[in-house]
């Protein structure tokens, strides 16, 4: 929804949503979709078998990707009419957005990964060139602020893919198209609404700098900051482990525009923008007292919040 909204309020675009902030369809496609059901299913037959024909021709290859989970016949049936939908409206960029998981995972306890990915059609599709170039527009500006997977199968950060329906699955889909994981639902920046809220409004705010790389637009940032987390004023010292909390998150935006975090030493992958005073913050910390000749305590003192609002205030 925050993308959207950034979106629709540019004159260059004309934005479409599919589905609602209650996380409904909005009406136009769940008319479409009751309304065109058969429709649907007979393109849904028509691209497997011609999928199928090709292979069988030796035509195209069968690349195995990332496993995924098997979606139901109501959902392709959504997903595979937003396609026919796209292709029926001469949409030019189709872009879906997740949250991962990791199904195997006990009940409130996190799974082995975390970090985003952006999947792209496989070469062999027709869109795939175009999707290239917009996924890695995104891919590009949004691993610049957050950590790509650690999930080996999606280490490369932009992943090909002949499977998901989402982006074109049996060559569905004719305009450019891309999804965007933004990470796993419980990675910690997603486990506190205070802070989810936030890092949702600044993924949505790269998003939207990566679509504008993506048409060669430069600088489209607010603020003079590529962040929403900035500008920031800190008035109040914050001790070591202390979780949830804005002053923390926007801390870590500093140091990532000061080039700081992860900081020389730190792991890439926990250094993440989570709003927790964590070992890869106070490295970023350090790392800030010692480049503007503050004694280097790892402590989020006066003489450090003094500069941090000389660099980062709004005022």
């Amino acid at each position: 929804q925050d993308l959207y909204n950034q979106l629709k309020n540019d004159p260059r675009f004309n934005v479409t949503i599919t589905r609602q902030a209650d996380g409904n369809y909005a009406p136009q496609f769940q008319n479409y979709f009751t309304q065109n059901h058969d429709a649907i299913e007979q393109f849904i037959a028509a691209k497997h078998s011609t999928m199928s024909d090709l292979l069988a021709q030796g035509a195209i290859q069968k690349v195995e990707g990332v496993p995924h989970n098997t979606v139901n016949d109501d959902i392709a049936v959504r997903l595979y009419g937003i396609n026919k939908w796209a292709n029926e409206n001469n949409i030019d960029l189709v872009l879906h957005i997740h949250f991962n998981d990791n199904p195997s995972r006990p009940k409130d306890n996190p799974g082995p990964y975390k970090g985003l990915t952006v999947y792209i059609p496989e070469s062999q599709y027709s869109n795939a060139l175009l999707s290239h170039a917009w996924g890695q527009a995104l891919f590009q500006t949004l691993s610049g602020k957050y950590a790509k997977s650690t999930m080996p199968e999606e280490s490369a950060g932009l992943v090909p893919d002949q499977d998901l329906i989402a982006i074109g699955s049996n060559n569905s889909l004719i305009p450019a198209s891309a999804l965007i994981e933004y990470g796993y639902v419980y990675e910690p920046q997603f486990l506190n609404q205070a802070i989810r809220s936030k890092v949702i409004s600044d993924l949505a705010y790269q998003s939207f700098i990566g679509i504008h790389h993506f048409f060669g637009d430069a600088a489209v940032y607010e603020n003079n900051f590529d962040t929403t987390f900035l500008p920031h004023s800190w008035n109040a010292s914050v001790a070591f482990g202390t979780a949830n909390n804005a002053d923390i998150l926007a801390l870590q935006a500093a140091f990532r525009n000061q080039n700081l975090f992860p900081a020389s030493g730190a792991e890439t992958f926990d250094c993440r923008m989570s709003g927790t005073f964590d070992p890869c913050t106070q490295f970023g910390l350090k790392a800030f007292q010692t480049k503007y000749a503050i004694q280097a305590t790892g402590t989020l003192g006066p003489k450090t919040r003094g500069k941090l609002n000389a660099l980062f205030s709004a005022q």
